[in-house]
């Protein structure tokens, strides 16, 4: 009997591993990181979202457009900058993403960007290139926004040679 047990024990531990998986991994990245990937740094408020079809995947992409306040890196091309993340809800579908930025409308943000809407997010390091500010501190690393702002700075210093 313990046998059998034993068998099917073995049997169900090697289908479960033979399905396949879903997941999300992301590689940490540092301040010094973050500034280097970014084509843009800036500060700006989530003025409007949105859902759409994915036109490279099955799925679902969330558009947030923001108003910014702040450039701190890049091209001052426009005062609006959309983030395209996976996932989102659209009508009666609903596709979750780990490890993706969450935006709501009237927030507040620090974003790490590159300007390449193809890929999956243009958010640099997914969640991590998002800093949300809340009464003049930004929520992640729980400093000011001058004392963030002023290592940023400092990582830039040490871009341009």
């Amino acid at each position: 009997m313990l046998k059998n047990w034993t068998i099917l024990g073995v049997t169900v531990a090697v289908v479960a591993l033979a399905l396949p998986s879903h997941g999300t991994v992301l590689i940490e990245k540092s301040l010094d990181n973050l500034v280097t990937e970014s084509e843009m740094i800036v500060r700006a408020t989530a003025t409007h979202r949105w859902a759409e079809e994915s036109r490279t995947t099955d799925s679902i992409d969330t558009f947030t457009e923001f108003e910014v306040t702040e450039w701190i890196r890049g091209e001052q091309a426009s005062s609006l900058v959309v983030v395209k993340v996976p996932g989102g809800v659209l009508g009666d579908r609903s596709v979750a993403v780990p490890g993706i930025p969450q935006f709501l409308e009237g927030q507040d943000v620090l974003l790490f960007l590159h300007n390449d809407m193809t890929d999956l997010t243009n958010v640099v390091g997914w969640e991590q290139g998002a800093f949300h500010i809340e009464d003049g501190v930004v929520r992640e690393v729980g400093v000011p926004v001058k004392t963030f702002r002023r290592r940023v700075d400092a990582v830039l210093e040490n871009l341009n040679f």
